[in-house]
């Protein structure tokens, strides 16, 4: 099964919440490392003579959007896009 196939069959609603819960966690995801980015640098020029290579810089834009990003970001969708709705419960709390 392609892709293009999967996407088709899921219903156009789910769909559509799918779609802007993936913008919501990109853009999330991008103000937490920017946060975080900024208060390095906050941190940075308070401390002194804190300098940062170009490569370090990469790395720790790296990590920060795939260690400190991830869970700010899925906070903010539970927040604001709650998907509860759409997963199919079993059992006595159905």
């Amino acid at each position: 099964m392609s892709v293009s196939t999967y996407f088709k069959s899921i219903p156009f609603g789910q769909r559509y919440v799918l779609g802007w819960r993936v913008i919501g966690m990109l853009f999330s995801m991008y103000i937490a490392l920017e946060l975080f980015m900024r208060g390095l640098s906050w941190i940075g020029q308070h401390l002194g003579a804190w300098h940062i290579n170009d490569v370090a810089a990469v790395w720790m834009y790296m990590v920060t959007f795939l260690v400190v990003a991830p869970p700010v970001a899925s906070v903010f969708l539970g927040l604001f896009f709650p998907l509860g709705h759409l997963v199919k419960r079993d059992g006595p709390a159905a």
